[in-house]
Formats: structure tokens, sequence, C-alpha cells
């Protein structure tokens, strides 16, 4: 069933429903939902499932929300965990924790907890208190951005502002203009006017001549 929602609302249940919403929507009952389209605002107060969810406009997020797909333009606010399988976020956001298979941050976000995924992928700035977990992470940072410590076979860090990594650790590493305290992979390079405290690497290390690497260990073992 199709439920067409015009105006100011505050909504019960409505599980199993497919909502398109044009103005201010409120959903104060935990729910399911097969298709959310919502063009204004909406609030979820309860734990929720929605299987499509496609925002345009700001959305609050008051407990955990899961679900297959998310489409996000405008602004997200999130207090608990966002656990979809394909997550698009354009705009900015104040987040918790996130668990998704591909993940795509392009805007200014700051996330107060970890990002679980297999695919991420950043475009503009990114703050980051927990840790960041993925096989393969690709970020290009226009706006000053800090992460606590990002996991991931092969990892890309791109930055043409101030960005500040404390822990870094991975099979292949290519940083450019990032500030890193502690690097550990098999090959590393550092390039871009980046700036890194310690680096342990088992097969290769690349540092172009306007960068820093202050301490260097080649180690025997690879890095898994």
């Amino acid at each position: 069933m199709v439920r067409l929602i015009i105006g100011l609302h505050q909504l019960g249940n409505l599980s199993n429903h497919s909502i398109l919403q044009i103005g201010s929507c409120t959903l104060e009952q935990q729910t399911s939902v097969s298709k959310f389209l919502s063009l204004g605002q909406s609030i979820f107060y309860k734990s929720c499932q929605v299987n499509t969810m496609r925002q345009f406009g700001l959305i609050f997020i008051h407990e955990d929300f899961s679900g297959d797909k998310m489409l996000c333009r405008g602004k997200i606010k999130t207090n608990g965990l966002l656990d979809i399988a394909e997550i698009r976020l354009y705009g900015r956001g104040d987040l918790r924790s996130i668990n998704s298979q591909s993940l795509v941050l392009n805007g200014i976000y700051d996330i107060n907890g970890s990002i679980t995924c297999r695919s991420l992928s950043v475009y503009g700035g990114l703050n980051v208190s927990g840790r960041v977990k993925a096989d393969s992470i690709a970020m290009n940072l226009n706006r000053n951005s800090y992460i606590q410590h990002l996991s991931a076979p092969v990892i890309s860090v791109v930055s043409k502002e101030n960005c500040g990594i404390e822990s870094v650790i991975g099979d292949v590493v290519n940083l450019n203009g990032a500030n890193v305290e502690r690097v550990e992979a098999n090959v590393v390079s550092v390039t871009g006017s980046s700036v890194v405290e310690v680096v342990k690497y088992s097969q290769e290390l690349n540092v172009s001549d306007d960068s820093i690497v202050k301490n260097i260990y080649k180690i025997e073992n690879n890095i898994k």
C-alpha cells in the first residue's frame, strides 16, 4: 500500500507501507516500511526498518535504523546505529556508528562512533572519533578532517586541507597530503607534503621529496 503524506503529520505504525512524504513527518512508533521517499523533514523516534530510503531535506533518527538502501541529500543526524547495506549521503551529517556494505559520504560529516563496511568512499570532510574498518578505503578530502584509526587491505587518502590520522593499518597504503602518527603496511607510499611520525613496512616504501617520515622500521613479516 502506498501512502501519500502532505504537510505536517505525526504518524503511528506504518508497517508494510510505501510512503511518499512532502512537508514534515514524525514517526513515533517502531515500524517497518518498504519504501520511504521524503521531500522535506523526517523524524524517526523509535527503531525503524526501511528497505529503501530516499530523503531530500532533513532527517533526524533517534534510535537504531536498518534497511537495504539509503540515499540522503541534505542534512542527517542520528543517535543510534545506522545499519544499512548501501548508503549514499550528500550534504552534512552528525552520526553515530555506521555498519554498511557500501558507504559513500559526499560533504562534511562527523561520526561520533565507528564505521564498519566493505567499501568506503569519502569526498569532502570527515571526522571520526572511533575506528574505521573496511575492505577498501578511498578518501579525497578538501576540508579539515580528523580520523582516529583506519584499517583496510587497500587505503588511499588524498588531502588538500589539514588531515590528521592517528593510525593506519593495511596491506597497501597511499598517503597524499596527510598527517599521520603511525602507519603499518606491506607497501607504503607517502607523497604530497605528507608528514608521518612512524612507518613500519615489510615490502616497499616510497617517500616523495616534499614529504617527511620521521621514523622508519623495516620488518620481516607481512602485515595482515
